[in-house]
């Protein structure tokens, strides 16, 4: 039974079921909302706004954000960040050294740490205000949106590693970024991959709960992203599956070895996490 929604953000469809309750936690409280599933392409999306400035004081507060937890998240993240950087090279065919990098959502700032000590010359996006001034005093190009990024500014890869599902309209987002990425570079999504686990615990009527679906506004499908991309004018290159060089608990490593192996022997995209590897296409040229 359909209730009143927004359309979905990711294919535009009218039709998305209410599944439940899904409120936002915010500093001093929470900001009640429903979790929506598009009947068309299967994205998972919270119907409150993240574009009201409300909502946003959420991600002041947060464990990717605050000061306390940043060496915690470098130290585990570190060599993940140099992974991301050799598969960029491998597609734009050159070195960090010279590269022009666009991160967006670039929280603390350690993937273009890297890409700096390499010699990249490097931007960045992010709405957090307090980490957006201190990469602008570290000498980062920094912006608040990526419509605040200058014309003309063209980029060898730009990254989203992790915050790409934290946008209220994605379309838009891929739509600006489309005319910064060089013709030759690359376009690097990473996307946590909960839509399985969602669907199995919609079929078995047990809850979905925030620790589940994560604060993230949406939980795309490969369908919905490959639809989303396509519609933006970039094509997917390369899908990985398997990441590389995360530190984490023993429990989640078997977790994302078995998720692997079940992804190849089913065909189907199973593991905690996807990345994508995309280019402008043609259309975009």
């Amino acid at each position: 039974m359909h209730t009143s929604t927004p359309n979905c953000r990711v294919c535009g469809n009218q039709h998305q079921t209410r599944i439940g309750d899904l409120p936002l936690y915010l500093p001093g409280g929470q900001a009640p909302g429903d979790l929506l599933k598009c009947d068309v392409c299967g994205t998972w999306a919270r119907s409150v706004n993240f574009d009201d400035p409300e909502i946003r004081t959420h991600f002041n507060v947060t464990s990717y954000t605050v000061p306390e937890r940043e060496e915690c998240m470098r130290s585990a993240r570190v060599e993940f960040f140099r992974s991301i950087i050799d598969l960029a090279s491998r597609f734009v065919h050159l070195p960090p050294s010279g590269l022009r990098v666009l991160d967006v959502g670039v929280a603390y700032g350690h993937l273009l740490e890297l890409y700096h000590e390499a010699g990249a010359k490097c931007a960045a996006v992010e709405i957090v205000d307090r980490l957006r001034d201190r990469l602008s005093a570290r000498g980062y190009e920094a912006y608040r949106s990526a419509q605040d990024i200058p014309a003309g500014a063209v980029f060898d890869v730009i990254t989203t590693i992790d915050s790409f599902y934290y946008f209220e309209q994605p379309e838009d987002l891929l739509r600006q970024l489309n005319p910064h990425l060089k013709p030759e570079g690359v376009l690097i999504l990473r996307l946590t991959n909960r839509t399985p686990l969602l669907r199995l615990l919609r079929a078995l009527r047990w809850p979905i709960t925030n620790d589940i679906f994560g604060d993230v506004k949406h939980n795309f499908t490969y369908r919905g992203i490959r639809s989303l991309l396509q519609r933006t004018s970039y094509r997917i290159e390369r899908v990985i599956l398997g990441e590389k060089k995360k530190v984490v608990p023993l429990s989640k490593w078997m977790y994302y070895k078995l998720s692997l192996i079940a992804s190849h022997l089913s065909g189907l995209k199973l593991t905690p996490g996807i990345i994508l590897v995309c280019r402008r296409s043609a259309a975009a040229e």
